[in-house]
């Protein structure tokens, strides 16, 4: 003969079960929305970087004294902004080598040298177009900024 079970006996398994089930649900929603705030958290500070590097070239522009003599020569690996300072003495460089964009201060003619110079941020690409004479175009990474080369009152 079949034993029937009691439904009273069954109940107190079903609840355990189903509190076992619903916190595994809630430990998978936490784990799930712990990695997701870390990676947009990531993806903001990337994004942070990026632009705070394009403000710095920007402004590195900004503060050139004589904006007519900046030039883009060959770097390292690829653009090399040069910025002349002081009556064509000096000249401050921004490029890309080994992943890092830096910032040197030389004497014009001196081929560029990754050692003296200072590390700004990390980045993959470098490039600065001067076809407008008005205008600088700065792209890291695919991102772009844009920079004047008149002062105020210049035609």
């Amino acid at each position: 003969m079949k034993k029937k079970h009691n439904l009273s006996e069954l109940t107190p398994i079903c609840q355990v079960v189903t509190y076992g089930l619903l916190l595994l649900s809630v430990l998978f929603l936490v784990y799930t929305g712990i990695h997701l705030f870390q990676r947009v958290t990531k993806a903001r500070e990337d994004a942070d970087q990026l632009r705070s590097t394009l403000s710095y070239v920007q402004n590195q522009l900004f503060v050139c004294e004589d904006k007519s003599a900046v030039y883009v020569d060959q770097g390292p690996e690829g653009d090399m902004l040069c910025l002349p300072l002081r009556e064509g003495r000096y000249e401050i460089r921004i490029y890309l080598y080994e992943g890092m964009i830096r910032e040197e201060l030389s004497k014009p003619g001196y081929e560029p040298d990754p050692s003296e110079a200072e590390k700004i941020a990390q980045a993959t690409s470098f490039e600065v177009d001067l076809t407008d004479p008005a205008l600088a175009r700065i792209r890291i990474d695919g991102r772009e900024a844009l920079a004047s080369l008149r002062r105020a009152g210049d035609e």
